[in-house]
């Protein structure tokens, strides 16, 4: 027998290298969708609630602004709670504008969320001098609309929400 024949292939060890290199990787990787399953299905909860805002017919004379939605889960003692905000651009009063959302269905909740709180923010450079009682209600033109909402984090395992 030759000593060149009784060496392995660099391809064979190549191979073998990457093959206990994916076995010694698996418990981790287990562990990473152990931990992250419940954070994804949260998420795309909050998804599937932001799409329902935004499919939801505008105010009149309104627009969406400039800015992507963003959410942001978060909890206390295993109770999640979500913060989704949105810019508008409008014509019309802040508080037109929030009896409009406060009056969609997804303000409802669904069975999914429960204390559904819908607000608004006035960026500082649209922000005039406060109305006077008994004035009519201020236009601001851009508003951030921001609906907070929560539910049952405990049963889902969800890490943000501890």
């Amino acid at each position: 027998m030759s000593v060149a024949s009784e060496q392995k292939s660099p391809r064979r060890r190549s191979l073998r290298w990457i093959r206990w290199t994916a076995y010694a990787a698996t418990p981790f990787l287990a562990l990473y969708v152990l931990f992250m399953a419940p954070m994804w299905a949260n998420d795309f909860r909050v998804a599937r609630l932001i799409d329902r805002v935004l499919n939801h017919p505008l105010p009149p004379e309104t627009t969406f602004g400039l800015h992507d939605p963003q959410g942001e889960v978060s909890g206390d003692s295993s109770d999640c709670e979500v913060d989704i905000r949105f810019d508008l651009y409008t014509d019309r009063p802040t508080e037109e504008v929030l009896a409009h959302y406060r009056a969609a269905e997804f303000a409802k909740g669904g069975g999914e969320f429960s204390d559904m709180t819908i607000g608004a923010w006035v960026p500082f450079e649209d922000s005039p001098a406060p109305a006077r009682a008994g004035r009519e209600p201020r236009v601001h033109g851009a508003l951030i609309i921001s609906l907070g909402a929560s539910y049952p984090g405990g049963s889902t395992r969800d890490l943000r929400c501890w």
